[in-house]
């Protein structure tokens, strides 16, 4: 019982000493300081990085819901000649899209092409980044008479 009883009195001197230097040195302070900047550098980019890849992520998937869109619509209305047209998409925030419909193989199929980018530059797929979309679309005027003017020859 009486070495617990020393070890607290031991405990108590250097915990309730008169000293006045309780502090941290300036020294240790530095040393500290250029540690949590040493371990907080590569953090801090890692954190940018990641911030930068979720941006691009972001506009990368509204150009390609742009995208599909104007493509859907394309296959809906069912181009059966060649179109183009481009525009701006306001409601996605401004991202800009080109839409080519072109004939592909002689003929019996179209070939639809749409490019979506973020920004007002060249809407040329090779000079912006961008999404492309292109889908075939079978030409059902293309090789003479259509299913109704078959039934009407009958």
């Amino acid at each position: 019982m009486m070495n617990f009883l020393e070890n607290i009195g031991s405990l108590r001197k250097i915990f309730f000493s008169k000293k006045k230097n309780k502090g941290f040195t300036l020294l240790e302070v530095m040393i500290s300081l250029s540690l949590l900047a040493l371990f907080m550098v590569p953090l801090l980019i890692t954190h940018a990085n990641s911030i930068r890849a979720f941006t691009r992520s972001k506009e990368m998937t509204h150009q390609i819901l742009l995208a599909e869109d104007r493509l859907a619509l394309i296959e809906a209305l069912g181009y059966t000649e060649e179109y183009s047209e481009s525009g701006e998409a306001e409601e996605a925030g401004g991202f800009n899209w080109t839409a080519n419909v072109s004939s592909a193989s002689e003929g019996a199929m179209m070939k639809a092409e749409v490019f979506a980018s973020s920004g007002k530059e060249s809407m040329d797929p090779k000079d912006k980044e961008g999404v492309q979309l292109v889908t075939y679309i079978a030409n059902l005027e293309f090789g003479g008479e259509s299913e109704e003017e078959e039934e009407e020859g009958d």
